[in-house]
C-alpha cells in the first residue's frame, strides 16, 4: 500500500459528514491492550518517526495546535500509524463471549501478534472487525447482538459475530446442504457496494474477464465495503435520551438547520443533534478478484469476502478477493471534520501490456508519476 500524495487533513463541510452518515440509514472505544512495538530505524533529519505499534493514534499534532497546525509530514506519519495499528491482527473472534463471560473482541489488537505476523493469519485484522454499515443500521430488525451478548456488555452487542440483515432476506447463491453443520459464520468482509456513491463503477481490466467457476458474473468489478468502529456504533445504538437517533425524524432537520446557521459540527456526542463522538473511525475499502500472476506475487492482502449477485433474486457468494484501496477517517478533538487518509495497493495503476513490453507501474511508491501511459488513438494529451 502507498499513500496518495501523502495524507491530507481536510476540513470538509460538516453537512457532508452528516449526509454520508444518513446515507447508511436503514439499508465506540476498546479496552486498552498491551503495546506491541519495535523501534523504527533511525529517521532522516526532519522526518517524523513512525513506530510499528498496535495502539491507534487519537490526535494529530497533539499539544502543538492539533490538526489545523499540522505539517504534511505530521499528517503522513499520523496516517501511517493509523494504517499500522488498524492492520494489526485482531484477537480471535468468538462473539464477545469467553467462558460465558463478556469480553471485548472487535477493534482489539492481539498483543501476542506482531504486525503482518504469519502466525496470526487465522484471524481478521483490527479494521476488518469493525461493524459493517448494515450491522449498524440493519434493514430489518435490531443490530446483531443488540442489546447485549452477555452480562456486563456495555457496547450494545457490538462484539457479536457478523450478521447482515437487509430489508429483504438474502440467501446464498448455492444453497448449503440442510444438514450442514455448524452453520458457516459470515465473512467480516461484506462487499455490498458496487459503485462510488452511485456516481460510477470501477473495473480492473487486468482481472480475469470471466470466472472459470461461472459463479462471479462480473469478476473485473471493484467492490466496496463501509465500516465503523465501536465508538460510532455505541453512539448510534445507545437507547433513549442517550442518543439523538431515538428522537426520530425531527433530529434531521434540526441538525441541518444547525449546520447551515453555524457552519460547524454540533457538540460531539450530543443528544438533540447528530454529531458523532470523538474517536469515531470509519473505513471504506475496495476489493477485487486477482489474476493468477497477482496471486503468485503475494503482493496483495487477500481475504475471503462475501459479495452479491443480482440476477433474478439477489443472493451472495463468498470467495477470495484482493485489497486494492483503503480509506481511513477519524474524528478527533482538533479535527471534528475528520482526518482523511487514503491508501492504495502499489500495483493499482499499470500501463497496458504490449507485444514488446510488460505492464509497468505508472507511479512510484510515493505517488510520483514515472511512466505515463500512451494516449488512445482519439487523444492528444
Amino acid at each position: 500500500m502507498k499513500t496518495r500524495t501523502t495524507v491530507v487533513a481536510v476540513a470538509v463541510g460538516a453537512s457532508a459528514v452528516v449526509a454520508g452518515l444518513y446515507g447508511w440509514s436503514r439499508m465506540t472505544s476498546p479496552k486498552p491492550v498491551a503495546e506491541t512495538q519495535r523501534p523504527s530505524a533511525t529517521a532522516p533529519a526532519g522526518a517524523i518517526p513512525i513506530s510499528i505499534s498496535s495502539p491507534v493514534p487519537t490526535e494529530l499534532n497533539q499539544g502543538n495546535g492539533g490538526a489545523p497546525s499540522a505539517t504534511m509530514q505530521q499528517a503522513a506519519a499520523f496516517a501511517w500509524q493509523e494504517f499500522i495499528a488498524l492492520n494489526w491482527p485482531a484477537v480471535k473472534q468468538t462473539g464477545g463471549v469467553v467462558n460465558n463471560a463478556f469480553v471485548q473482541q472487535r477493534d482489539v489488537a492481539d498483543s501476542n501478534c506482531k504486525f503482518s505476523d504469519p502466525n496470526c493469519d487465522d484471524r481478521p485484522l483490527v479494521w476488518e472487525t469493525f461493524r459493517g454499515k448494515v450491522e449498524i443500521f440493519p434493514g430489518n430488525g435490531n443490530p446483531p447482538g443488540f442489546p447485549s451478548v452477555a452480562q456486563g456488555d456495555d457496547s450494545y452487542g457490538y462484539d457479536a459475530l457478523p450478521a447482515y440483515n437487509y430489508s429483504s432476506p438474502v440467501s446464498p447463491c448455492n444453497q448449503p446442504s440442510p444438514t450442514a453443520s455448524p452453520t458457516p459464520v459470515p465473512s467480516f468482509i461484506n462487499l455490498d457496494e458496487t459503485d462510488q456513491i452511485t456516481l460510477d463503477s470501477m473495473f480492473a481490466g487486468i482481472a480475469p474477464a470471466q470466472d472459470p467457476d461461472k459463479i462471479n458474473t462480473s469478476p473485473q468489478l471493484i467492490r466496496f465495503l463501509a465500516k465503523a468502529n465501536r465508538v460510532e456504533y455505541t453512539y448510534v445504538a445507545s437507547p433513549g435520551a442517550q442518543a439523538a437517533w431515538w428522537l426520530g425524524p425531527p433530529v434531521i432537520p434540526a441538525t441541518q438547520t444547525y449546520l447551515a446557521t453555524n457552519q460547524k459540527s454540533p457538540t460531539a456526542g450530543g443528544h438533540d443533534l447528530v454529531s458523532l463522538r470523538f474517536g469515531t473511525i470509519e473505513i471504506k475499502a475496495g476489493w477485487r478478484v486477482l489474476n493468477s500472476a497477482e496471486i503468485a506475487s503475494k503482493r496483495f492482502k487477500t481475504a475471503t469476502a462475501r459479495y452479491y449477485e443480482n440476477q433474478n433474486n439477489p443472493c451472495y457468494n463468498e470467495s477470495t478477493f484482493g485489497l486494492v484501496s483503503l480509506h481511513i477517517i477519524q474524528k478527533t478533538q482538533s479535527a471534528p471534520y475528520f482526518i482523511y487518509a487514503t491508501f492504495e495497493q502499489a500495483d493499482n495503476i499499470m500501463t497496458a501490456p504490449t507485444a514488446n513490453a510488460s505492464p509497468t507501474p505508472v507511479e512510484d511508491v510515493d505517488g510520483n508519476i514515472v511512466k505515463l501511459p500512451p494516449c488512445r488513438a482519439d487523444q492528444t494529451a
